[in-house]
């Protein structure tokens, strides 16, 4: 029963601690940190860097704020850009992507009826042929259609809006802010590399001036 008691007592104090370090302010609020690549969590500072990578046209994919491949495809697509050659965020690149845009990049949302209404199917099956049965291709849950809606993973979508209904009209949430209005320049040519599973998009005078990762 002691250890009971200890063990409770434990995760009080480290519980809060640890969900004040998600919230919006931690990552509108987030400063270049080498210390970030050693960390295991969801990190503010890689939210903020995939936010504004997606501002500026280098799409990471699925934000989730842990580092992978597409993080790192767009991290070196946005270096090529800037005449650089790397595939981690140094402060550099941080420093040039903090400079695009000073928006905040987690705002507030709040759930409308239409969120809610769907249509919702139960499953989606993993195979391509299985599909054709369905009536649409939709999303399952209205977690799911919120997450990619805000180009966030459920598990980020969660981690910002702990003890929130994610299923409940008129509930205000912490959501990605990714959209700008910014004006992109002419398309002159689209690159599709299979074997990298990349998308580049060039201008007139071939300069890179948009990225996404691909499964092709």
């Amino acid at each position: 029963m002691r250890v009971l008691i200890i063990l409770a007592g434990l995760f009080l104090v480290t519980y809060p601690a640890s969900a004040k370090y998600l919230d919006a302010e931690a990552v509108n609020k987030a400063q270049f940190d080498v210390s970030f690549a050693s960390k295991k969590a969801i990190s503010p500072l890689l939210i903020k860097a995939e936010i504004l990578l997606a501002r500026a046209h280098f799409s990471p994919g699925e934000i989730s704020g842990r580092p992978g491949e597409n993080l790192n495809k767009a991290i070196a697509a946005f270096a090529e850009a800037q005449g650089k050659a790397t595939k981690k965020l140094d402060r550099e690149i941080w420093d040039k992507l903090a400079s695009m845009s000073a928006d905040p990049v987690v705002v507030d949302y709040t759930i409308s009826e239409a969120d809610m209404r769907g249509p919702f199917v139960e499953k989606i099956p993993d195979k391509m042929e299985m599909m054709q049965g369905l009536p649409h291709l939709a999303y399952t849950t209205p977690r799911e259609a919120l997450a990619e809606k805000f180009h966030m993973s459920e598990a980020l979508l969660a981690a910002l809006n702990r003890g929130k209904k994610l299923d409940e009209a008129g509930q205000s949430i912490a959501v990605l802010n990714v959209e700008t209005k910014e004006t992109k320049p002419a398309v002159a040519r689209v690159e599709v590399d299979k074997a990298r599973q990349t998308v580049k998009v060039l201008g007139k005078s071939g300069e890179l001036i948009e990225f996404f990762p691909a499964t092709v």
